[in-house]
């Protein structure tokens, strides 16, 4: 018995020799349909079953019931193993749900389609149709009555017990990373899960979804640093957006009192697994909303989007559990420097003392900075990668609306939050000032764009609240969650 093709290249061959191999079996195979007067991939092949469901439907069924219902099935996938016994071949397929595992015997498909079987590789596309059974070991597979190649795969697999092990390679060659990986896949499904469910429970909850322009006359809604381009028919700056956030108000001061848009945004700033210079963000708004009404709300949403993408709440990362079930801690930020920075109530409202903490901490601090953006800084620097096992919102941080009463003796007593988990979509929410002149004064009289704090860790905790500290959000409330 064998497990590999014939033919196959011993461990270290050459790709490239490998490739030209089965660069000549595709050669041979279209000269064999050629001079049969027809295609070599005919594309009249459909499969009828997945195999995730016939595991799901038939698992439970003993070998005797599933002889005696003789159950059809017709699948095609990707063949990732297989096993070269004489007469009768075995070899795993698999498709977009899971895998399956074939049996191609001589009997069943004729000595003339087992023989080209054993010329075909891993990694080719098969087409397969015959009845389920249960080998000796148990196993539910399918006993093939007629097999088809339907697309030759030119390139080799990565070895099928390692995978891909360089985590460069996995970013730069996604594609084969899916193939391999199933953990990979399944992070794939979920994401798609989880903005869906965000999605639902926005509109069920009387949000109204939107599509805002991507090209931007000026450069709004966040302070980042924006992707330029220039527009051809108009002979016009434009670009690309950094934040939703400009249009979305115009649709609330419209009269739509809540609105939400996911899309993506682009912020032409550093790269890592954490930040990506594209990356999808959800902001919404809601009128009459205060930053309490915000928090309860975000906390809902990611509530929900994790039970509808992974089943649970209850959540696991990074090797520590993660509870997204209960509610969340909610800390204004200097209570937060006090509880996870370790610093004095009295200490977190000095300026010397978080300017020299923040510089402990390597970090390179504007000498402009107000006594609110260094305890942001600190928050962000010593507080966000602690909150680890219980999702915290950290509260007073803009500067566009005051509270009914201030809760701490800062200069500006802001009226915002930002929700922070390793596990889940950071997330930003603020209630802005609905008065026409207090708005422009405060931003009058705010210091210079403050200077964003370098970051050397890449595994911190990420925040929307790191790329848009300073942003303010309309009348009534605004909340912004983002993913890269």
């Amino acid at each position: 018995m064998t497990t590999t093709p014939p033919n196959a290249a011993a461990p270290g061959t050459d790709d490239n020799q490998l490739i030209a191999e089965r660069r000549e079996k595709l050669a041979a195979l279209r000269a064999q349909a050629q001079a049969a007067g027809g295609a070599a991939f005919p594309n009249d092949f459909k499969p009828g079953d997945h195999a995730v469901d016939l595991h799901r439907l038939h698992e439970g069924k003993s070998a005797e019931e599933l002889e005696a219902l003789a159950i059809p099935a017709r699948i095609a996938g990707r063949m990732m193993l297989k096993r070269v016994m004489g007469k009768a071949c075995f070899a795993t397929v698999q498709d977009g749900s899971g895998r399956i595992q074939l049996y191609i015997t001589s009997d069943a498909v004729g000595p003339e389609a087992l023989a080209a079987f054993k010329h075909w590789d891993l990694g080719d596309i098969l087409g397969a149709e015959g009845t389920l059974f249960k080998t000796r070991t148990g196993e539910l597979s399918l006993k093939v009555g007629t097999i088809r190649l339907l697309t030759k795969s030119l390139r080799p697999l990565p070895d099928k017990f390692h995978g891909m092990a360089d985590q460069e390679l996995k970013y730069r060659q996604r594609e084969v990373d899916l193939i391999m990986d199933e953990a990979s896949r399944e992070r794939f499904r979920a994401r798609s899960k989880a903005v869906s469910s965000i999605r639902q429970f926005m509109v069920e909850h009387g949000f109204l979804e939107v599509e805002t322009p991507m090209l931007h006359p000026i450069p709004g809604g966040a302070n980042a640093k924006p992707f330029v381009t220039h527009h051809n028919a108009l002979d016009q700056q434009m670009f690309l957006r950094i934040a939703p956030e400009l249009y979305l108000k115009r649709l609330v001061v419209g009269g739509f009192e809540r609105v939400f848009e996911i899309n993506r945004n682009f912020r032409n700033e550093g790269v890592s697994v954490r930040h990506n210079p594209e990356f999808t963000m959800m902001e919404f708004y809601a009128a009459y909303w205060t930053h309490h009404d915000l928090m309860d709300f975000t906390e809902q949403i990611l509530r929900h989007a994790a039970r509808k993408a992974v089943g649970t709440a209850q959540l696991a990362y990074g090797g520590q559990a993660v509870d997204l079930e209960s509610p969340f801690a909610r800390l204004s930020v200097r209570d937060s420097l006090v509880v996870h920075a370790g610093l004095s109530a009295a200490e977190a409202v000095d300026s010397t003392v978080l300017r020299a903490k923040l510089e402990a901490h390597g970090e390179k601090v504007p000498a402009h900075w107000s006594l609110a953006e260094l305890q942001f800084g600190l928050f962000e620097a010593a507080v966000e990668e602690k909150l680890w096992q219980r999702p915290s919102s950290s509260t007073t941080r803009s500067r566009c609306r005051r509270w009914p009463a201030p809760p701490m003796p800062t200069r500006r007593s802001p009226s915002a939050s930002s929700s922070s988990s390793p596990a889940a979509s950071s997330a930003t929410a603020s209630r802005s000032s609905t008065t026409p002149r207090t708005r422009p004064r405060a931003l009058r009289h705010r210091p210079p764009t403050r200077t964003p704090v370098t970051r050397r860790r890449c595994t911190s905790t990420p925040t929307t609240s790191a790329r848009s500290s300073t942003a303010c959000r309309p009348p009534g409330a605004a909340a912004s969650a983002s993913t890269a």
